[in-house]
């Protein structure tokens, strides 16, 4: 029952976030797999926090408000880390990386 709350209360404030600014961004590796790093994601969303934040559920860096992420400093620290990075839809059905 908790889980199934705090699924939904993390889809409704991604849905707000991304609503009021771009979208979510997310790193993802380099190569044929291109799936999303988990662990580079959730480092890049916390080194750039431009009114942004990580969710766990979908594993992408969520905007809080309409200023949104930085996208510059998104790419720039998901490529210092080896990964390409790359703007998605709330929610978007990606592979994560194990």
């Amino acid at each position: 029952m908790m889980n199934n709350m705090l699924f939904a209360a993390t889809a409704v404030l991604a849905l707000v976030g991304s609503a009021l600014a771009g979208g979510p961004e997310v790193c993802v590796s380099k190569g044929p797999a291109s799936c999303v790093d988990h662990q580079v994601t959730k480092d890049c969303c916390a080194a750039v926090d431009q009114n942004a934040r990580f969710d766990e559920v979908f594993n992408q860096c969520v905007p809080w408000t309409a200023n949104g992420i930085n996208t510059g400093d998104m790419v720039t620290c998901c490529e210092s880390r080896g990964c390409g990075s790359r703007a998605e839809g709330l929610g978007a059905d990606h592979t994560v990386c194990s």
